[in-house]
């Protein structure tokens, strides 16, 4: 999924109510609690996180500020979250930077700094986390999705979020952990990546019962917190109206249309008006974006901002360009030499390499550079400059993240 993708299904997470506002672990910790369990060993934190459902955030919508990613989220290296001075109570936990944590020894002393590496199930670095389950903040190394759920501010307790697995289940986090996958009330939808994963919350898209005009005689009908895939069809062939009143989106077959509703025309350019005659009305066509309609009003809408790239991966063959109406063109193959990139903050489209112009960079955060007679830097042109020889002894050296590289020489 491209970052443009990602930034776009985090502000349709704002009208969700699992989420909370952002703290982030420094802000929530405190001191932690007598008997806190992130410092134990794996199997004892482990147990102790999957044993406490842990909530620790205000509640408001991530709506006014996206989740934080991964790679930004959490305290500073250089602070601890939870720290409250010099002193602590013998077992308290506190974070030590996003990933590691300190344990408070018999002396009344912070211990030494641990890693919370190898409590992830994926085998990825696990992150700490402060939680509260009512009786004191504590910290704890959790699962890396659960760990980016709590640093955007969401209620673990609430079970909604954690990892979609496929469109219609979800592994709640529950404690800073992952349970096992539980079928979604509507659909899970996934808001950004992470290690390889989908992190998603399930997401009823409609109220059981709901109904909604597709145009003509035709309607959908809402069915476990989805719209049905199959239309329904009005008898006889009446026109299908959308009704206003109500807070559930509903219709009626035949007769004239609701004073004040609106719908898409057929060919969804424009948007019709029923007149207070209750008489459906044409409209201008939109100058902007297309036709979209939802319950008993319509209205255009644009899918990306003009000049705007996404591509299907980092170094796919191809890019997709927003045109001047705020719509998605059909994929258009990269020049030969160059693939469409994304960078750690939007994609970029087609590029030979990521130069040091580019905004955020690879997914590094820093420009491209590969082995060719030695270390090539690519340019504020983005494109690979001649290569600078290694010194006698040495030679170029590369790694590669997908289609972005490092090179340097040892």
């Amino acid at each position: 999924m491209s970052p443009i993708f990602r930034r776009r299904l985090l502000a349709g997470v704002g009208t969700v109510a699992v989420l909370a506002s952002a703290s982030g672990c420094r802000e929530r910790a405190g001191n932690a609690g007598d008997g806190s369990a992130g410092g134990q060993a794996a199997a004892s934190a482990g147990a102790a996180g999957a044993n406490d459902a842990a909530s620790g955030a205000s509640d408001a919508t991530s709506g006014g500020g996206a989740p934080a990613s991964a790679g930004a989220a959490g305290a500073a290296d250089s602070e601890h979250a939870g720290s409250g001075g010099d002193g602590c109570r013998s077992g308290q936990t506190r974070c030590l930077g996003q990933l590691g944590y300190e344990r408070c020894t018999p002396d009344g002393v912070w211990g030494a700094s641990e890693s919370c590496g190898g409590y992830s199930e994926n085998g990825t670095s696990s992150y700490c986390g402060t939680i509260d389950d009512g009786s004191g903040p504590w910290a704890a190394c959790i699962d890396p999705a659960c760990w980016w759920w709590l640093e955007s501010g969401t209620a673990l307790s609430d079970e909604r979020a954690g990892v979609c697995v496929g469109p219609d289940k979800l592994r709640p986090c529950v404690g800073g952990f992952l349970t096992e996958p539980v079928a979604c009330d509507g659909r899970c939808r996934p808001v950004s990546e992470l290690d390889g994963r989908a992190i998603g919350y399930c997401d009823p898209g409609c109220a059981e019962g709901e109904r909604e005009c597709l145009g003509g005689a035709l309607y959908r009908e809402c069915v476990a917190g989805r719209w049905s895939s199959q239309a329904q069809t009005c008898a006889d062939g009446e026109p299908c109206q959308p009704l206003s009143s109500g807070p559930r989106s509903d219709i009626k077959c035949g007769g004239a249309c609701e004073a004040g509703t609106s719908r898409c025309s057929l060919d969804g350019a424009s948007v019709e008006h029923c007149t207070d005659a209750k008489q459906w009305e044409g409209g201008a066509p939109c100058m902007l974006g297309r036709c979209v309609a939802s319950a008993a009003q319509a209205q255009c809408q644009t899918e990306c901002a003009p000049d705007e790239r996404a591509c299907a991966y980092d170094g796919a063959s191809s890019e997709r360009v927003c045109n001047r109406r705020g719509l998605w063109d059909e994929p258009t193959a990269c020049e030969a030499g160059s693939t469409c990139r994304i960078g750690s903050a939007v994609a970029q489209g087609c590029l030979k390499c990521v130069g040091p112009s580019v905004p955020g960079g690879n997914v590094w955060g820093v420009a491209d550079s590969h082995c060719a007679d030695g270390v090539a830097e690519c340019t504020e042109g983005n494109d690979y400059a001649a290569g600078t020889p290694c010194p006698q002894g040495q030679s170029c050296s590369e790694l590669a993240r997908g289609a972005a590289t490092l090179a340097y020489c040892k």
